[in-house]
């Protein structure tokens, strides 16, 4: 997982060398970003190598810091034979929402505090039978809400669970 970035103002040159933040991923893996907290971009991706442990990595870069400079590895899921969907969100507080499917095609909810620290908030939202989930910050509402694509039910429709922020109880 490598990222670049632009050396000038007007964003036509480029730092291409980056930084590496994982390298012992398969190339089916997969990586997404999202702006959080007001100075931060976090960096998270799955990792379903040969010799993985099954994992979901993020690292956080801050704004003021130099570009190569990262933040240390935080395990989201380990050991949980994760697979490459994944979806990351943030709310006005810096709280990230992270929503991704494991082998067994279960979607499960992991929520890191602005202050740090990932944790499993729901398991399980489909009853294994999806795929490709996205999550969404209702602030108006203060809900969550995770679409999906159900593949066993024929044409393949787009499911959604919602929930309060407070309890995120599906």
């Amino acid at each position: 997982i490598r990222v670049i970035w632009t050396t000038t103002p007007d964003h036509l040159s480029w730092n291409l060398t980056g930084a590496v933040l994982e390298s012992h991923v398969d190339s089916d893996d997969i990586a997404t970003t999202v702006a959080f907290g007001g100075d931060k971009l976090g960096v998270l991706w799955s990792d379903q190598s040969i010799d993985a442990t099954w994992t979901f990595g993020f690292r956080y870069h801050r704004d003021a810091d130099p570009p190569d400079a990262w933040q240390a590895l935080e395990i989201i899921a380990d050991g949980s034979a994760v697979d490459d969907h994944i979806n990351m969100k943030t709310d006005a507080s810096g709280r990230l929402y992270f929503t991704g499917k494991d082998l067994y095609n279960r979607i499960h909810l992991y929520v890191r505090e602005a202050a740090g620290g990932w944790r499993l908030a729901a398991a399980n939202l489909n009853a294994g039978n999806a795929t490709r989930p996205v999550v969404q910050v209702d602030e108006a509402q203060d809900a969550i809400h995770v679409f999906y694509t159900d593949w066993i039910d024929s044409p393949n429709p787009i499911k959604q669970v919602t929930a309060p922020r407070a309890t995120l109880v599906f």
